[in-house]
């Protein structure tokens, strides 16, 4: 196995995205449950044991099916093919790999001040298959949306996510060989540090099919927030694109110098029905929206009037 570095980007995708699927497994409330996690070991135990359980054969051959070819459908594929012939077992496997104290160290780091961390490569690729998303198509969202830097390793060590080798800055290559080996960009795609080629997004306008259904996977939602100043002066218009996977808000990607907002997961961004949603998840519930129109009111909703709170009941 070979260490893979990840990024400030990606350690905030994988923890929200990791606790998400933790609370609906156990039928938790996503909010009440991040605002109770700590520093305490119980948490991590109960979650590396769900990320374990789920991580059976199944699963595997569900996702390795449904993620694109590669070198993470290509390593599964090895282990799966190792397991039906009687080879390693799934605890053998994953359990060295999935260990409290590990999955404490992602989801409890604050990703502002430790902006990059280190796991080896298959710790990974079992968050990638519990959350049930292809690793290439969110670093190809993050890239696009927060600057990635991609991923980095030790010089010379092949794993499951490629051949890793010197640091490069992502987005300058095409389709990735053995490290060193440069392309050009096109519709071969990008790389990144790891050698993953990561699938250019699919451009261009929806166009109906025969049956006149847009392709949703070609649907563009674009959200611009434009920032004010206290003199309602506007500031550097921020935009963000929803490619099919809630967006993250915080200190990082919204005003970098501010300390009001957390560095953590301030609110999420999504689309239903075409519709932007936006979802509050900061532990002081201070993401707001400013009345400016008439807006109808729901049971349990607060409303804020100088700096006195009340609740619709």
């Amino acid at each position: 196995m070979a260490n893979l570095t990840i990024h400030q980007p990606e350690i905030l995708f994988l923890q929200d995205a990791v606790i998400r699927k933790y609370c609906e497994l156990t039928r938790v409330d996503a909010l009440q449950f991040r605002r109770s996690l700590t520093g305490t070991m119980k948490h991590y135990m109960d979650i590396a044991e769900n990320i374990l359980d789920y991580l059976d054969t199944e699963h595997l051959r569900a996702y390795t099916a449904s993620i694109g070819d590669g070198p993470i459908r290509t390593a599964l594929r090895k282990l799966l093919e190792d397991e039906a012939r009687g080879g390693r077992s799934k605890d053998s496997h994953w359990r060295p790999i999935v260990t409290d104290n590990v999955v404490r160290k992602l989801l409890f780091t604050d990703a502002e001040k430790q902006p990059e961390l280190t796991f080896k490569d298959f710790f990974v690729v079992a968050f990638y298959v519990y959350v049930g998303v292809d690793r290439t198509d969110v670093l190809q969202k993050l890239v696009g949306q927060a600057g990635l830097p991609g991923a980095s390793g030790s010089a010379g060590q092949a794993g499951p996510l490629g051949q890793v080798g010197p640091q490069r800055p992502a987005g300058l290559t095409g389709s990735a060989g053995s490290t060193g080996s440069a392309g050009s960009t096109g519709s071969a795609g990008l790389a990144d540090q790891s050698g993953l080629t990561i699938r250019p997004e699919q451009s261009g306008s929806p166009t109906p099919s025969g049956n006149h259904t847009i392709d949703p996977f070609r649907v563009k939602m674009q959200c611009t927030l434009r920032p004010l100043d206290p003199d309602s002066n506007p500031g550097e218009p921020i935009e963000f694109v929803f490619s099919g996977s809630p967006i993250v808000l915080n200190r990082q990607n919204l005003d970098p110098q501010n300390n009001t907002i957390t560095s953590k997961v301030q609110a999420q961004l999504s689309v239903k029905d075409g519709q932007w949603i936006i979802e509050n998840f900061s532990e002081l519930r201070t993401t707001y929206i400013k009345v400016q129109k008439p807006m109808a009111l729901e049971k349990g909703d607060i409303l804020i009037f100088g700096n006195k709170q009340f609740i619709v009941e």
